[in-house]
């Protein structure tokens, strides 16, 4: 007995579907998570003073190191970051 049209229309798309996803993990693998989300400081304007009373400590993007005035981290920019410092990608807290 043969299998109707639809159910073998939709094994077809079910085999499609499976080796895109397959194929994307395999794609992703090799992509490596912190170098393709941060920034270099230069393509953002970095700078480690204040622009317009606004700084990297009141970022929400911004991670403070062990004590206050201790250089932290940002989610988006690469390197040691200043929490006096600024770049083109604040975001308010």
């Amino acid at each position: 007995m043969k299998a109707p049209l639809c159910t073998k229309r939709r094994r077809a798309l079910v085999r499609a579907v499976a080796l895109a996803g397959s194929s994307l993990l395999v794609w992703s693998a090799g992509v490596p998570r912190a170098a393709a989300q941060k920034s270099s400081k230069a393509s953002l304007s970095y700078q480690e003073h204040p622009h317009d009373g606004k700084k990297c400590g009141d970022c929400r993007h911004f991670t403070p190191g062990s004590d206050p005035s201790d250089a932290g981290t940002c989610a988006l920019v690469d390197g040691p970051i200043q929490p006096t410092g600024w770049c083109t990608a604040f975001s308010p807290r």
